[in-house]
């Protein structure tokens, strides 16, 4: 009787240590995968924006990207396994794009207020 119960208990405690193994490494996975799309999103983003500000100067746009390349540690290999390894995964690109809006919408509230500060701070031709 003992040892049927010690079995149950044991085959319970197994179970239990398996499930919370598969909950800790999902969430791991999770973890690591948000980590990746926020640093990617904000390569983006940024080189989205990046690409608007200086449209009209190549040369700059390129110093520009290059500086993001570089504040992300992010390569152009590195974007491109990127894409290869989500290739076919729709809902992950979906979560990816989320993140790539949310970043690109501060960043271009932040310019907008720039620029609106500028504007204000602007001597007129009176000396206004």
């Amino acid at each position: 009787m003992i040892v049927l119960i010690l079995r149950i208990a044991l085959t319970i405690l197994v179970l239990t240590l398996a499930v919370a193994g598969y909950f800790y490494y999902s969430d791991y996975q999770r973890d690591k995968r948000s980590e990746e799309f926020a640093r990617f999103a904000g390569v983006t983003a940024e080189t989205s924006i990046a690409a608007e500000l200086y449209r009209n100067d190549s040369d700059s746009f390129l110093i520009v990207r290059d500086s993001i390349l570089n504040k992300y540690s992010v390569s152009i290999n590195d974007l491109l396994m990127f894409e290869k390894r989500y290739r076919g995964r729709e809902h992950y690109w979906a979560e990816f794009w989320d993140k790539v809006v949310l970043i690109s919408d501060s960043l271009i509230t932040y310019h907008q207020e720039r620029l609106k500060l500028s504007k204000e701070s602007r001597i007129d031709s009176t000396g206004n």
